[in-house]
C-alpha cells in the first residue's frame, strides 16, 4: 500500500504541475512547478524516499515502456509524418547508428559472431 500511496503524491505532484503550465499557457514550466512541489513536500510532509518507494519491479517497466511507445506511435498522423519526411530519415538514421553501435562496441565481448566485432576485437587485442 506504501508504493500506491508514494505513487499517488508523485502522480499528484506532475498533474498539479501540468495543470499550471496550462493555465498559464506553458509561460510557468510544468517541469517547474513539479520541482517546486517536490520541493516544498521535502521540506514540509513528503517523506525523503517517496521516489524510491514508487518504483515497480523491472518485468512491470519492459512491459509499460513497450506499451508506451505503441501508444505513442498510435498518436502520429501519417500526413504528418509524410510532410516532415526528414525529422523521420533523421530518427531512422539515430536508430540505425545506435544499432550499429551496440553490435559494434557493447557486444565485443569475444562471444559476438558479427564480423565487425570480431575484427575490432582482435585489433583491440593485439594493441594490448
Amino acid at each position: 500500500m506504501q508504493t500506491v500511496i508514494a505513487l499517488s503524491v508523485i502522480m499528484l505532484f506532475l498533474f498539479i504541475g501540468e495543470w499550471v503550465s496550462t493555465l498559464s499557457k506553458a509561460y510557468i514550466p510544468s517541469v517547474f512547478v513539479t520541482a517546486v512541489l517536490f520541493l516544498i513536500g521535502y521540506w514540509t510532509i513528503v517523506p525523503k524516499n517517496v521516489t524510491t518507494t514508487a518504483t515497480f519491479t523491472p518485468a512491470f517497466t519492459t512491459m509499460i515502456q513497450a506499451a508506451l511507445l505503441v501508444h505513442m506511435g498510435t498518436l502520429m498522423d501519417f500526413k504528418t509524418l509524410l510532410h516532415q519526411w526528414r525529422a523521420v530519415v533523421i530518427a531512422l538514421c539515430g536508430v540505425a547508428g545506435h544499432g550499429w553501435w551496440l553490435v559494434t562496441f557493447q557486444l565485443a565481448d569475444g562471444h559476438c559472431q558479427c564480423a565487425t566485432v570480431d575484427r575490432w576485437y582482435r585489433s583491440r587485442l593485439l594493441d594490448e
